[in-house]
C-alpha cells in the first residue's frame, strides 16, 4: 500500500489539522500533459512521504508524497479513459496518464478500500490542502542518496526565474510560469 496503511494498526491517529490551513474546499490536480484532471473535497485523511522500494522504483524518485482522500470525495473530471492501470502488488494498483506517464493514484482495495492515495506532486496548489506531510512511511527502506534533512549541508541552488515552471496546471500551462 502506498500510504503505509499496513503499518498503522488500530491506534493510528491522523495528524491534527494545522490551524491556519483551509478546513473545507475543493482541491484540483492532474497529470503533466493535462489529459487527466481530478478534484477532491477536503478534508483529507493524511499527507506523508513513502520510502518503500515500490514507490521509489515506479516514480524514479527518492520517495513519493501521498495525500489520502476518501473515495467518495474524489472525482476524475477528465481523462478517466486516458489512465493506465498497473498492478504493483498482489492487491495494489497504480493509475497514471497513458501519454505523459504522470503517476496520479495508488489504490489497494484490500488494505484501504475506502480511500485513494493521490500523488501529492499531481496537486495543482498544495496550499489549498488542510494539512502538511506529517509522516515518513517505510523509513527503514529509505535510500541513502535522498536526504530529507534541511540541515544536511547540501548546497541549494535557486531556480532561475526564466526557467521556473511556477504552479503546474498541465495542458496549455505545462512548463510555463503561472504569473
Amino acid at each position: 500500500s502506498c500510504s503505509g496503511s499496513a503499518l498503522r494498526g488500530p491506534n493510528f491517529r491522523p495528524m491534527a489539522e494545522v490551524a491556519d490551513l483551509p478546513k473545507t474546499g475543493t482541491v484540483t490536480g492532474g497529470c503533466f500533459c493535462g489529459k487527466v484532471k481530478y478534484e477532491f473535497e477536503l478534508p483529507t485523511l493524511f499527507v506523508g512521504h513513502c520510502h518503500c522500494s515500490m514507490c521509489r522504483r515506479i516514480s524514479g524518485a527518492g520517495y513519493v508524497s501521498w495525500v489520502g482522500v476518501n473515495k467518495d470525495q474524489v472525482k476524475v473530471l477528465q481523462g478517466a479513459d486516458e489512465m493506465h492501470t498497473f498492478k504493483s502488488s498482489p492487491n495494489g494498483y497504480r493509475r497514471s496518464c497513458k501519454d505523459c506517464l504522470s503517476p496520479i493514484f495508488c489504490n489497494d482495495d484490500t488494505a484501504h478500500p475506502e480511500f485513494d492515495d493521490i500523488n501529492l506532486a499531481s496537486v495543482h496548489d498544495v496550499n489549498k490542502l488542510d494539512r502538511r506531510p506529517h509522516e515518513h512511511w517505510y523509513w527503514t527502506d529509505r535510500c541513502v542518496w535522498a536526504s530529507v534533512n534541511p540541515e544536511d549541508g547540501i548546497k541549494r541552488l535557486e531556480t532561475d526565474p526564466k526557467l521556473s515552471p511556477g504552479i503546474q496546471t498541465g495542458g496549455d500551462m505545462a512548463g510555463k510560469p503561472s504569473n
